[in-house]
């Protein structure tokens, strides 16, 4: 049976994410999702862009949680920095099928979706 990551571990990963374009001016942007410059600071030295960030966020029904719960088990919290939790993309699933198959074709659902990977300590409170 594989062991679960440690919290340490996964820290060193990264989390789903993409650019949600704007029509403000740069301070604008930064006044309506403080600490965007992390962000931007990832993608482009000194951060010379403009746009908000958004995680990709998959759900689960709560009824459709009951069945699945056992298949879960908490390691710890991460917490994503609050301004950073923007919806970039919202996707559902009813069972562990639907969750296994997004994890077993990962890089194309990143590539169709157009999703980027973002490093946890960018986006959590570390």
């Amino acid at each position: 049976m594989r062991q679960p990551p440690t919290v340490t571990e996964i820290t060193e990963k990264e989390i789903l994410g993409r650019r949600i374009g704007t029509g403000y001016d740069q301070q604008t942007t930064k006044a309506m999702q403080p600490g965007i410059k992390r962000v931007w600071n990832f993608e482009f030295e000194g951060g010379n862009c403009n746009y908000f960030f958004g995680v990709d966020k998959l759900a689960i029904n709560h009824k459709d949680m009951i069945n699945l719960k056992a298949e879960f088990e908490k390691i710890g919290t991460l917490k994503i920095i609050g301004c950073l939790k923007k919806t970039g993309s919202y996707g559902s699933g009813q069972n562990m099928s639907d969750f296994e198959q997004i994890i077993d074709y990962l890089e194309d659902y990143i590539k169709i979706f157009g999703f980027k990977k973002f490093p946890v300590q960018v986006l959590c409170d570390i």
